[in-house]
């Protein structure tokens, strides 16, 4: 327990969003010759703050990081295909590619334990632990990194060994994903801080020592969850 909230004191909190992260940067496209960057940053203070903006001048096209997803979604709605200097100019989200969905969650993790324990990943920009709308969680979860490089590796190290997230020796499986947005997060605070939340929450994160029996089972609990993809892939096909 005191090692959990040492951890996630000043946490971000999932949704609780980082200024200017991925999620907020536009790629603006058809730029008129003439513009450079300081234009394309002047383009949008009315509609958002600006901390970062890449401007390819031959070939017409640029990039503008925005302050939040929220601002960054009025700035696109305002600009798209708004005509400036003569020419109607493109703005829309840039691809996001570095995104990890995480499976086979066990009960008591919530968005702050997440990104605890993926930080050791690189730098997360947001965290996501999915619910119903009863708030019961639907056993997974995504991590948004600052850089796909840290995605990559978090997802070669989670394959290689056996992650555990808390006491329960349920290896979680990842991989790259695109996320969904219309989902509700389950917040340490909404967690019920029964016997069974402390018990579990007693052991911190970590890859399970090969050749241990907390190892062995962690494996079962993955092939497992991959044989129900499996399964649930399988019936989406037509015989």
């Amino acid at each position: 327990k005191q090692w959990y909230q040492r951890r996630v004191r000043g946490s971000m909190g999932g949704r609780r969003e980082k200024r200017f992260n991925i999620r907020a940067r536009l790629f603006v496209g058809s730029l008129p010759n003439e513009v450079d960057e300081e234009w394309l940053k002047d383009l949008f203070k009315p509609h958002t703050e600006v901390n970062e903006v890449f401007l390819h001048k031959e070939k017409g096209f640029g990039f503008v990081r925005c302050e939040t997803r929220a601002s960054a979604l009025k700035a696109r709605t305002e600009l798209d295909n708004s005509i400036q200097k003569g020419k109607a100019i493109r703005v829309k989200f840039s691809t996001v590619n570095s995104y990890v969905k995480v499976t086979n969650l066990p009960p008591f993790v919530s968005v702050e334990l997440l990104e605890s324990a993926f930080s050791q990943f690189g730098e997360i920009e947001m965290c996501h632990v999915v619910c119903d709308e009863k708030g019961i969680p639907k056993g997974y979860g995504f991590v948004l990194f600052a850089k796909r490089k840290a995605a990559d590796e978090c997802v070669q190290a989670c394959a290689a060994g056996a992650f555990l997230l808390t006491r329960l020796p349920m290896s979680v499986n990842v991989q790259l994903a695109p996320t969904e947005d219309d989902f509700d997060d389950v917040y340490e605070e909404s967690l019920k801080k029964t016997k069974e939340y402390y018990r579990d929450r007693e052991v911190p994160p970590r890859f399970a020592i090969p050749q241990t029996f907390d190892h062995e089972l962690a494996l079962r609990w993955k092939a497992l969850d991959e044989i129900e993809k499996k399964k649930k892939y399988s019936a989406l096909i037509p015989l």
